[in-house]
């Protein structure tokens, strides 16, 4: 069914008219199939979300589409397959800081959070990244206020920010898909050399 909903919506623009009104669950799945066109995979439903799961760069992507908060969290495997808890948390995200463990800033806006001795090897980590990276990576939590988790060869990007609205939430998801591989990518090679 999405994609006559996909291709009626079109139409609409195509003429002049405006798009019919959607759900936040219809929008995910013309998202998600959107998504899906572009980078393959298999698109599913979730509840209410949906998600693709692919392969980008060779690598195990899932890009789950959530309709609740409007945004696109993305799942991708990392090279390095075991390794320390690495989490940064943006000072505007929503994000709950978990029973026993503390926050420390690494920078404006940019915190650590883990247990006393997690926090030690994340700020040895993120002394570790090229400075274009942790910039890139301080930028990209400061527009999406979200969170980046690195743990046991996967890497968690959640964003608070809505990113699913707007003509452009296409592009803008596969943008974030784009800089997450980026940033995963120079976050192995700064680390490998540890």
């Amino acid at each position: 069914m999405g994609i006559w909903r996909t291709l009626y919506r079109e139409i609409r623009l195509i003429a002049g008219f405006s798009a019919p009104p959607e759900t936040t669950s219809q929008l995910a799945e013309r998202l998600a199939g959107e998504l899906k066109g572009e980078l393959g995979g298999k698109k599913a439903a979730h509840g209410e979300n949906w998600y693709v799961d692919t392969k980008f760069d060779g690598r195990s992507l899932k890009v789950l589409l959530d309709a609740e908060t409007r945004g696109a969290i993305i799942e991708i495997s990392s090279t390095l397959e075991a390794g320390p808890l690495f989490m940064l948390v943006n000072a505007a995200s929503n994000h709950e800081q978990a029973e026993g463990t503390e926050r420390f800033a690494v920078t404006s806006g940019l915190f650590a959070e883990g247990s006393k001795a997690e926090i030690k090897v994340m700020q040895d980590l993120w002394k570790a990244l090229p400075t274009g990276t942790r910039g890139n990576l301080t930028s990209l939590l400061n527009r999406v206020k979200g969170t980046w988790r690195y743990e046991d060869g996967l890497v968690l990007m959640t964003p608070t920010a809505p990113s699913l609205d707007g003509p452009s939430a296409k592009y803008n998801v596969k943008s974030l898909v784009q800089t997450v591989v980026t940033l995963t990518s120079e976050m192995e090679e700064a680390w490998a050399k540890l």
